[in-house]
């Protein structure tokens, strides 16, 4: 078997069977490339794989930016707005749950927006309660009652104030 020989698809050169590799799939065939031609291949494949790799690297943002960018003034401003509003939500409270779900344990310890954020809600005394945790938890897995009830509010809908 010595004698046996096979032409590389890639180099078109003639080679030995022994400079190529046994194909995986169990059919006792060769691969169509020389280990030579292979080798060559997978490194061409290796350095675009680094080239896209640095071009993704050169069309990100830099962390100096993306830092300045995370502390914007719309941030600043929205954290400053809801540290102000959580005051008057718990004054508002008595620091009392204002939920008072199946859950229940009293004391508020959570500044809940019905209107979530992520649709529209805003840091509004109408669209802020204090509850404590178990009465949080029980809103956000029963949120068909909770509509109901006024605890979260849709997307489309006004915030009106919690009766």
């Amino acid at each position: 078997m010595s004698d046996a020989v096979k032409r590389c698809r890639a180099c078109q050169e003639i080679k030995p069977v022994s400079d190529f590799t046994m194909r995986r799939d169990g059919s006792g065939k060769y691969a169509i490339r020389c280990d030579e031609c292979e080798r060559g291949k997978k490194q061409g494949q290796q350095k675009a794989a680094q080239e896209r790799q640095r071009e993704r690297q050169r069309n990100k943002p830099s962390k100096i930016m993306s830092r300045s960018v995370s502390t914007s003034t719309s941030t600043n401003d929205y954290e400053l707005e809801f540290r102000k509003m959580r005051l008057v939500i718990r004054q508002r409270s008595r620091h009392q749950c204002e939920a008072r779900t199946e859950a229940c344990v009293g004391a508020g310890e959570h500044i809940h927006h019905r209107k979530l954020r992520s649709q529209g809600g805003t840091n509004s005394a109408n669209n802020l309660i204090d509850v404590c945790t178990p009465c949080h938890n029980w809103i956000h897995a029963h949120p068909a009652l909770s509509y109901e009830r006024g605890w979260l509010i849709h997307g489309y809908a006004d915030e009106t104030p919690l009766e």
